[in-house]
């Protein structure tokens, strides 16, 4: 198949990235029920004491559907996500290019968290150098005909479709090791222009494009 079917999410894992630059169409999944703990609205980025994992909370009570869900309204996460993120990747070799755009979507959410992804992924795209849109489902289709339905393996609580992740810099590896898959902020702070190369190498248990 040549479109694929994705959710969207929130600085998405290494390994959703991966697959989706694999197609030359992505469709984002906007009808489903809004599933709870999930990457739509959450990451895992390094720090000083290893994986540190960033939410961004939301109005379960606002809408049903993954596209009209709002964001909450107490904005201290933003702040905290940007020192989370400065006190990270500030010393990382790209950070000084793409610390200010994301701290431009970060610093002026929209209402809805679809919004806020759909504003990042376009900056995560302009950082791999791929000129890809992602466009939006108009309703729910439980086995879509005509594509690849990814909506489901990319989950913080399964294993990873990657076969295996091949280490790169990452700032605090000399205190625990190597963090595989973490948010593609990870890769792209420590590996710039080079991320797009990283992603293409990676091979998956199942076969995207």
């Amino acid at each position: 198949m040549s479109l694929g079917l994705f959710s969207m999410s929130y600085l998405g894992p290494i390994d959703y990235w991966a697959a989706l630059l694999r197609y030359p169409y992505v469709i984002c999944e906007a009808w489903e029920t809004y599933p709870k703990q999930s990457y739509r609205n959450r990451c895992y980025i390094d720090s000083p004491n290893g994986p540190l994992k960033l939410t961004v909370p939301v109005n379960h009570q606002s809408a049903r559907y993954s596209g009209s869900i709002k964001l909450s309204p107490q904005r201290d996460w933003m702040r905290a996500h940007l020192q989370a993120l400065r006190t990270t990747y500030g010393h990382s070799p790209f950070y000084e290019t793409i610390g200010p755009g994301l701290a431009e979507v970060l610093s002026e959410p929209p209402n809805t968290l679809w919004e806020l992804n759909q504003r990042l992924a376009a900056r995560i795209l302009h950082w791999l150098r791929r000129d890809q849109p992602l466009n939006a489902t108009r309703s729910w289709v439980a086995r879509p005909a005509g594509a690849d339905d990814l909506r489901s393996p990319f989950h913080p609580k399964r294993k990873s479709p990657v076969k295996a992740f091949p280490p790169y810099w990452q700032n605090f590896r000399h205190k625990h090791g190597f963090l595989p898959n973490l948010s593609i902020i990870d890769l792209l702070m420590n590996e710039g222009p080079a991320a797009g190369a990283y992603l293409q190498q990676l091979e998956f248990v199942f076969s995207p494009l």
